[in-house]
């Protein structure tokens, strides 16, 4: 893979606030194009990202027919455990996304094992973010 000539188009996690994101490389509002902005709320926007399992449940497997039974063989895993990721039950470790990511980054850089472990790093923050939300209290400046 030759990041050097279009890394943007390949890695969908170099854009900056104001850039168009082609909708192939929109992992949080697949389909569909728009101006990364930190204002955007929608369902699965930057504020509320999705979880890998569900990302690849959904971009990949869903449209495609995948058989987990069938990918984990094929991948070396237990097929209770890929189920169980698939559907946010369990988070993805980084021997998991190199597997998947080895079998799926063929179809698209955005299933490589880099890219999901950053959505899985995304997604472990905004639980910690929502979670802390309601424990921070604001410091007042005087």
């Amino acid at each position: 893979m030759n990041f050097a000539n279009n890394a943007k188009a390949q890695i969908p996690f170099q854009y900056e606030l104001g850039e168009y994101i082609p909708p192939e490389c929109d992992i949080w509002s697949p389909g569909k194009s728009r101006v990364l902005d930190k204002s955007v709320t929608s369902e699965n926007s930057i504020d509320e990202p999705r979880h890998p399992g569900e990302f690849l449940r959904t971009e990949l497997f869903e449209p495609n027919n995948f058989k987990v039974a069938k990918v984990a063989r094929k991948i070396g895993a237990a097929r209770i455990t890929l189920s169980k990721f698939l559907h946010s039950h369990t988070d993805l470790s980084p021997e998991m996304a190199y597997r998947l990511g080895k079998e799926f980054e063929k179809h698209s850089s955005k299933y490589s094992a880099r890219n999901l472990m950053i959505l899985q790093n995304v997604w472990d923050l905004a639980k910690i973010e929502k979670k802390e939300q309601e424990n921070y209290k604001t410091l007042e400046v005087h």
